[in-house]
C-alpha cells in the first residue's frame, strides 16, 4: 500500500513545482511590461522634440523604482550643465524628492503644454496631477546642445515651480508668457 501512494506522490510534487514556477514567470513578465523597462534603454538622440524628452522624464519619474532607475532615466536627460550644478545621480535623487519637485516624483498623471521655442531654448509647462484636488504647474527649461556626445539633443537645463491660480483654467502657453 505504501508502494502505491509513493506512486502519485511524485506526479503531485512535480505538478505543485510546475505551478510555482508559472507563477514566477507570470510575475516577472508583468514587471517586464512596465512602462519603465520599455524606456530603460532611451538616450538623448536629435530626433527627439523638447515635449518628447519631458514625457520621458516625467514618466520615468512615475514609474520610479527601487533601484532609482527611474531617476536615472531622467537624469540622463539632464544637460551638461545642469549635471555640473546637480552633481551626481545620487544627489538628483535627493533633490528630486525634496520640495518643490517632489510631486514630479509622485505624479498620477501630467499634461504637457505647447512648447514655447526661441531658437536654441524651449520651455515646456506642465501641470502634474497628484490627486484630482491637487495639481503643481512647473516649466521645464531645455536647450539645445552644442558639439560634444549629445549635439543637438534637446536636454533639460532646469525645471521651474509655478503658480497655477485657477487650476481649471490652465493654460500652459499663458502660463510661459508670463
Amino acid at each position: 500500500m505504501i508502494q502505491n501512494s509513493s506512486k502519485f506522490v511524485i506526479p503531485v510534487i512535480l505538478i505543485s513545482l510546475l505551478i510555482m514556477l508559472s507563477s514566477c514567470t507570470t510575475k516577472s513578465t508583468a514587471a517586464e511590461n512596465s512602462p519603465l523597462l520599455s524606456l530603460l534603454d532611451i538616450k538623448p538622440i536629435p530626433t527627439l522634440t523638447p515635449e518628447e524628452v519631458v514625457e520621458i522624464q516625467l514618466t520615468a519619474f512615475r514609474e520610479n523604482n527601487i533601484e532609482d532607475q527611474g531617476i536615472a532615466l531622467a537624469y540622463r536627460f539632464a544637460s551638461p550643465r545642469n549635471k555640473r550644478i546637480t552633481g551626481t545621480v545620487e544627489n538628483f535623487a535627493a533633490q528630486i524628492r525634496r520640495d518643490p519637485y517632489a510631486p514630479i516624483l509622485s505624479n498620477a498623471e501630467f499634461q504637457l503644454g505647447p512648447v514655447d521655442r526661441r531658437g536654441e531654448l524651449a520651455m515646456v509647462a506642465v501641470r502634474i496631477d497628484q490627486t484630482e484636488e491637487i495639481s503643481t504647474g512647473y516649466i521645464f527649461v531645455l536647450t539645445r546642445q552644442k558639439g560634444g556626445e549629445y549635439d543637438n539633443c534637446w536636454m533639460t537645463d532646469g525645471v521651474l515651480q509655478i503658480n497655477m491660480g485657477n487650476l481649471s483654467a490652465f493654460d500652459p502657453v499663458a502660463t510661459i508668457d508670463t
